[in-house]
């Protein structure tokens, strides 16, 4: 068999190469505004239970600081999770809203509340005594208990009646026997 090559080398040799430099991070936004948007989004999960008005604020803010903190292609894992848990947070707290205000507008209180509200705003002829006695109903109660309180004062037990008979047993006031040093433990 004969050579192909003719006693050539078949291939040459590679030439070398510079180094390929780093890529840059896919992330070039701004990490401060994405823990903000973290911290934010934490708070409003929390505010949730303790503090529902400051939610809105809170969650708002942690969206905002979400897409601030965007940079040229993505999100840092961060502002993902800010705005993750603003939005869940922002659609659980909507949801409660909707829920509550629901069953109080199809309750007989709140069927009546409404249809007293908007006489209140769509009649011309409209007294103070009216006016008044629609707040004093619904601020201090429905039917037949406005302006009393529901708990009886006169009635309830007085816990601290008798605070004056109680004593303690003499064994309590007594001084503990000092040593003198021979049980050190």
């Amino acid at each position: 068999m004969e050579n192909p090559y003719n006693n050539e080398q078949p291939y040459q040799p590679v030439p070398p190469q510079e180094p390929i430099p780093p890529t840059p991070s896919l992330y070039q936004g701004n990490n401060g505004f994405a823990t903000a948007s973290l911290v934010m989004g934490i708070l409003s999960l929390v505010f949730l239970c303790c503090a529902p008005f400051l939610l809105f604020i809170l969650s708002s803010l942690g969206i905002l600081f979400s897409c601030l903190s965007k940079g040229e292609r993505a999100r840092s894992g961060a502002a993902k999770a800010g705005l993750a848990l603003s939005a869940s947070t922002l659609a659980i707290a909507g949801a409660f809203l909707i829920f509550f205000c629901s069953v109080f507008l199809f309750s007989p209180e709140g069927s009546s509340f409404l249809r007293d509200y908007i006489h209140i705003l769509t009649d011309d002829n409209v007294s103070d005594e009216e006016l008044y006695n629609f707040l004093d109903e619904y601020l201090n109660g429905f039917e037949g208990d406005a302006g009393t309180d529901s708990w009886d004062y006169e009635n309830s037990p007085d816990y601290y009646e008798d605070f004056d008979e109680f004593q303690l047993p003499p064994e309590f006031f007594q001084q503990p026997e000092t040593d003198n040093g021979g049980n050190f433990i």
